[in-house]
């Protein structure tokens, strides 16, 4: 009978209690508030996120996250009017180059 590795284990034991495991991609200082907010009530950090979301209603409309939404879609069309200016300067040789770029299989 072959040993399960320690990711296998942990996957089932989050199973066997309805959990998944997931990674989330934020700045650290938020990292560091959730962490200090489980330490404080001594309940895990996706304790403390459950609770937060149990909190949202969702028949409300919040504007924290409409704020969000806008500064993420301010620094794309900042980002791509500074390419499209960059690019009118380009000769049609450099253009012609860059569709050929764009126009390659992935892979």
């Amino acid at each position: 009978m072959a040993i399960d590795s320690e990711d296998q284990i942990q996957k089932g034991y989050y199973e066997q209690k309805g959990y998944i495991r997931q990674m989330i991609i934020w700045p650290e200082a938020q990292k560091n508030k959730l962490k200090q907010i489980a330490k404080t009530y001594a309940i895990t950090q996706g304790e403390v996120i459950e609770v937060m979301l149990d909190q949202v209603d969702l028949t409300r409309k919040y504007d924290h996250f409409s704020a969000k939404r806008s500064e993420k879609l301010a620094g794309r069309s900042s980002i791509r009017a500074a390419l499209t200016r960059k690019m009118k300067d380009l000769t049609p040789e450099q253009l012609t180059a860059i569709e050929a770029i764009i126009n390659q299989p992935e892979g």
